[in-house]
């Protein structure tokens, strides 16, 4: 199991910076068993910091997790324009596909 970090917004961003340098210093765990899950929606936002900051968690060998994709605006586009390593899509974005009739041919 790995240790994860949770990004809820863009504001904490830098905070799960600071945390997990400190966890890293702390228990002396390699950087490639630390996970950071971020919000599709905090992935959206499209700022600078959110890229800089998960850029140089994956440089250091973190893993980046996006948590709730398919719900709001989660393009596609997000995990090409991001070091995304896995996505965990959104259980109420997969129970609305098989409410779906199917479209005639």
């Amino acid at each position: 199991m790995r240790p994860r970090l949770t990004v809820l917004s863009e504001d904490l961003i830098d905070r799960i910076l600071d945390e997990a340098m400190r966890i890293l210093a702390e228990t002396g765990m390699a950087p490639q068993r630390l996970m950071i899950e971020i919000a599709a929606h905090t992935l959206a936002s499209e700022a600078a910091t959110v890229r800089d900051a998960l850029r140089y968690l994956t440089d250091l060998g973190a893993r980046i997790t996006v948590d709730d994709f398919g719900t709001g605006d989660s393009p596609l586009v997000l995990l090409e324009r991001h070091p995304v390593h896995a996505i965990k899509i959104a259980g109420a974005f997969t129970e609305r596909l098989g409410d779906r009739s199917p479209e005639p041919p």
